[in-house]
């Protein structure tokens, strides 16, 4: 099975992962461009900083985008891709009957 295939079909965990992606990736670019810099070869350090941009722009562009309240939990896993984390969470069964954490609720 393909990443690709086992990623879900739902626009809120797409640009979610849009969000992560662009901002971690911003965090490496940093370091490749510090690299460059480093070896003393510009045409890198201008073409990551073209891509640092590009993933800036991305994931400010996702932010207002993304779901302004919880999703639905039983999609997250805590520490998982999205490095999710409930401080109040306990383990429930899902839909498709696997443990999952979910938040307690008042």
């Amino acid at each position: 099975m393909t990443e690709a295939a086992r990623q879900p079909k739902d626009k809120n965990y797409n640009l979610i992962t849009v969000l992560y992606q662009s901002s971690d990736n911003v965090e490496s670019l940093k370091t490749y461009i510090q690299d460059a810099q480093a070896e003393g070869d510009q045409e890198l350090v201008e073409f990551f900083s073209g891509v640092l941009e590009n993933n800036l722009e991305a994931a400010k562009r996702a932010r207002p985008r993304a779901p302004r309240r919880p999703l639905p939990l039983w999609r997250c896993t805590p520490g998982g891709p999205l490095g999710l984390h409930w401080p109040n969470a306990r383990t429930v069964q899902t839909p498709s009957g696997s443990p999952q954490r979910s938040e307690d609720r008042p």
